[in-house]
C-alpha cells in the first residue's frame, strides 16, 4: 500500500498507541504518528518521539492547547462550579481527538484517525455504530459515546478485537531486553557506554555507578529512555560484572 493515503495513528507514546500503529504497519498500512500538545504535558515531552522512533513512522506535532484549554478545561471547570460531575475525557474525544485532531490528520492527507482506544465499530445502514471492545476489563466505549457518528466514520480502532494483555505481549512489555557495557568495570564515579536491545531496536545511553561502599547497580531507564521491557542487566561492582534484573518502566497504560 505504498502509494495509499496513510492513516494517522493519534500517538501518545503509551503502549496502546504504539500498539494500534505497529498492528496497523503489520497489516501493510502506510502509517504516520500524530500528536497534539495540550498545554498540560510535562516538559521533557520526549515520549511521543521516542515511540515514533521505535516504530519507524513519521511523527507530526500539533497545538492544539488553545482549543483544549477552551473546549475540555474551561467547560470542565464551568460545570464543576454549577455543581455538575462533567467528563473531561469525553468531551476531550468528541471536541479535540475526533474533531480538531481529526481536521489536522486530513489536512496530511490521511484516509483515517486511529487511536487506541479499546471500543470497536461496527458498520451499519445508517453509519457506523460504536461497540464495546473484545477487553470488557478495558472497554473505552462510554468515552467515546458523545463522539458524533460522521466523526466516527473517519475513526480505526486497531485494539477492537485485542485484550491488554495482548498489547502486552504485542509491544514488549514482557518480553526481556539486554543491557551491555560495552567497556570494563570503569572506576569509581566514571561512567561507561550501555547498550539496550529490544523488539524496537538497539539504543545507547550513558550511566554512570551508583551506591554506597563500594557498590554499584544497575538503574533503570527514565523518563526519556522509555524501555518497558523486563529483562536482566549486566551490572559492575566492586566485584566485577553482575547480573540484575531490571523492572519495567511503564511507557503507558
Amino acid at each position: 500500500m505504498k502509494n495509499a493515503p496513510p492513516i494517522c495513528v493519534a500517538l501518545s507514546g503509551g503502549a496502546d498507541s504504539m500498539a494500534a500503529a505497529l498492528l496497523l504497519a503489520e497489516s501493510g498500512q502506510r502509517v504516520v504518528g500524530i500528536h497534539f500538545s495540550t498545554g498540560f504535558e510535562p516538559q521533557d515531552g520526549a515520549r511521543p518521539s521516542l515511540a515514533a522512533e521505535a516504530l519507524g513512522i513519521p511523527l507530526v506535532c500539533v497545538d492544539l492547547s488553545p482549543a483544549f484549554r477552551g473546549q475540555v478545561i474551561l467547560r470542565f471547570a464551568r460545570a464543576y462550579a454549577r455543581g455538575e460531575t462533567p467528563n473531561p475525557c469525553m468531551a476531550c474525544n468528541r471536541r479535540i481527538k475526533f474533531a480538531a485532531l481529526a481536521a489536522e490528520a486530513r489536512e496530511q492527507g490521511a484516509a483515517a484517525l486511529a487511536t487506541g482506544h479499546y471500543a470497536r465499530l461496527e458498520q451499519t445502514p445508517s453509519g457506523p455504530a460504536l461497540y464495546k471492545g473484545a477487553d470488557k476489563t478495558r472497554d473505552q466505549s462510554y468515552f467515546l459515546a458523545l463522539v458524533r457518528r460522521r466523526d466516527l466514520s473517519f475513526a480505526r480502532f486497531p485494539l477492537a478485537r485485542h485484550t491488554k494483555d495482548q498489547v502486552r505481549e504485542l509491544t514488549g512489555t514482557t518480553r526481556p531486553f539486554w543491557s551491555a557495557w560495552e567497556s570494563p568495570c570503569p572506576g569509581k564515579g566514571t561512567s561507561w557506554t550501555r547498550r539496550e536491545t529490544s523488539w524496537a531496536g538497539t539504543r545507547e545511553s550513558t550511566a554512570t555507578p551508583w551506591g554506597s561502599a563500594g557498590v554499584w547497580a544497575a538503574r533503570t531507564p527514565g523518563p526519556g529512555t522509555c524501555a518497558p521491557w523486563k529483562g536482566r542487566a549486566t551490572g559492575c561492582s566492586w566485584a566485577g560484572r553482575r547480573t540484575c534484573m531490571l523492572p519495567a518502566w511503564p511507557c503507558g497504560t
